[in-house]
C-alpha cells in the first residue's frame, strides 16, 4: 500500500472510491436475478445478493486500489469543503449538496479521513453521506496493518438507508471482521466473516456470511477461488434452514457454483442482478 495516498492524494482520490463505493454496495435491483444460466430460487437470490454487494466493497475500496483518481483538473475547489481537523485527521463536507466535479450528480453528508503516523491504520467515516444515489452511508472501514505479508485485519460497519421514498424506514447493514492480503496473482485474499441485516420496523432478516480463502486475480472483476458460506440467521440468532456455499473454483471468471439444500445452480456474476432486501423483506 502507498501509504501516503490516502491523506496527500485524498483531494483527488477519495471523492472517486467513495461514490464507487456507495453505488456499488448499493442495493440494486428489485425483482427475479436472471443470471443468464438459470434463475434461482428468491432465497438464494437474497443470499447471493448479500455475497455481491459485500464482495463490491472489498474489490472498490482496498489498500491496494490505485485505480481511482480522476482528472486532477476536473476536481472543484469547493466541493467538499476540506478541513484538517488534528494531524492525521480530515474531513470532507459536502453540506445539504454540491458538485464534486463538472457533471458529477449532486453529494451531500460527510466523509472523515484518519490515519496515524506511521501509515499502518487507517479509518473512513461515512455521517450521512449521499454520492447522488438513492442511498444514504453511515459507518466506517477501519484497515489495520498485520505483522506478515502485507496483511490487513479490516472492520467494517457500514448502514445503507433509503434517500427518499416509501422505504426510508428500512436499513441494510453491512458488517465484516477479518483479514485482507495482497496476493501474487495482482489482486488479494480475504478471509473472516460478515453480516447483512435488513430491518424494517421491529422486524429484521440477517444472513451471516463467512469468506474461506475468497481470492481475486487481475483481468477478472470477480474473485477467482474460493468459497463463501451464507448461513441465514432467526431472530434468535440461530441458524435457520440449510447454508448456501458460494464456489469459485470453476476456472471461468464470473461464474460461480450456489450450493443449497442438496441443489447446486450455476450462476454467473456479470449477469446477476442483487435484489433489493427492502423490497418485500424482511419476511422473518
Amino acid at each position: 500500500m502507498q501509504k501516503h495516498r490516502i491523506l496527500s492524494g485524498v483531494l483527488v482520490w477519495l471523492p472517486v472510491t467513495v461514490a464507487s463505493l456507495s453505488v456499488l454496495v448499493a442495493l440494486s435491483g428489485c425483482g427475479g436475478a436472471s443470471s443468464g444460466l438459470t434463475t434461482l430460487p428468491e432465497t438464494q437470490q437474497q443470499q447471493l445478493g448479500g455475497v455481491v454487494n459485500m464482495n463490491n466493497v472489498f474489490s472498490q475500496f482496498n489498500p491496494n486500489n490505485d485505480d481511482l483518481n480522476p482528472p486532477q483538473g476536473q476536481q472543484q475547489t469547493n466541493c467538499p469543503q476540506y478541513t484538517q481537523i488534528t494531524q492525521g485527521v480530515l474531513e470532507l463536507d459536502y453540506g445539504t449538496g454540491c458538485q464534486p466535479y463538472p457533471g458529477a450528480p449532486t453529494y451531500s453528508g460527510k466523509i472523515i479521513i484518519a490515519q496515524d503516523p506511521t501509515g499502518a491504520n487507517f479509518e473512513v467515516n461515512f455521517q450521512n453521506y449521499n454520492s447522488g444515489g438513492p442511498y444514504t452511508l453511515n459507518g466506517s472501514i477501519i484497515y489495520s496493518q498485520g505483522s506478515t505479508n502485507g496483511s490487513y485485519t479490516i472492520t467494517m460497519d457500514l448502514t445503507q438507508t433509503p434517500a427518499s421514498g416509501t422505504l426510508q424506514t428500512c436499513s441494510v447493514q453491512f458488517q465484516f471482521s477479518g483479514t485482507y492480503t495482497p496476493n501474487n496473482n495482482g489482486g488479494y485474499t480475504l478471509n473472516g466473516q460478515g453480516t447483512q441485516t435488513t430491518t424494517v420496523g421491529n422486524n429484521s432478516i440477517s444472513y451471516q456470511i463467512t469468506y474461506n480463502n475468497v481470492s481475486t486475480s487481475s483481468g477478472c472483476n470477480y474473485p477467482t477461488s474460493g468459497t463463501t458460506t451464507v448461513q441465514q440467521l432467526a431472530p434468535t440468532g440461530a441458524p435457520l434452514g440449510p447454508p448456501t456455499t458460494i464456489n469459485y473454483n470453476t476456472g471461468q471468471c464470473g461464474i460461480v457454483q450456489v450450493s443449497s439444500g442438496g441443489n447446486t445452480f450455476t450462476v454467473n456474476l456479470a449477469n446477476f442482478n442483487a435484489p433489493n432486501p427492502c423490497q418485500g423483506a424482511p419476511r422473518i
